[in-house]
């Protein structure tokens, strides 16, 4: 596309959602106006596909993202790891202030006993 037929919008996209996202793009064109970059019209067979996606973006005046039924599955995986990591990371700071903390002051009362030692030691089984 050049001059005049920029695209307006890149619409972004998980392949499996490619028959939805084409549905929306040709709404977008045909009934509004709309000039949309869609992978799937306008990648060139043999071109590399995160060039021509970097460029489209470049390109384009805005981007929209479609996350359909694949893209909520992914965005789901997404969360559930970013919270199971920080908790993790919460973990690891608890174990190793405390193991400071001991070190310090030699108090067996700062020792991890009952449900904190289970947790840290569950902790410790997924790290390995």
């Amino acid at each position: 596309m050049t001059g005049q037929n920029l695209p307006h919008v890149f619409l972004s996209y998980h392949p499996h959602d490619e028959p939805l996202a084409k549905e929306i793009a040709g709404r977008l064109r045909d009934e509004h106006g709309i000039r949309v970059w869609l992978r799937a019209w306008s990648v060139v067979p043999g071109t590399l596909t995160q060039d021509a996606q970097e460029a489209g973006l470049a390109q384009s005046d805005a981007c929209a993202v479609l996350i359909g039924r694949e893209g909520v599955w992914a965005w789901k995986r997404l969360a559930d790891w970013v919270d199971e990591g920080t908790e993790d990371l919460l973990t690891r700071r608890r174990v190793e202030d405390a193991a400071r903390q001991w070190a310090r002051e030699r108090d067996d009362s700062l020792l991890y006993r009952g449900l904190q030692l289970e947790k840290a030691l569950e902790w410790q089984k997924r790290r390995i």
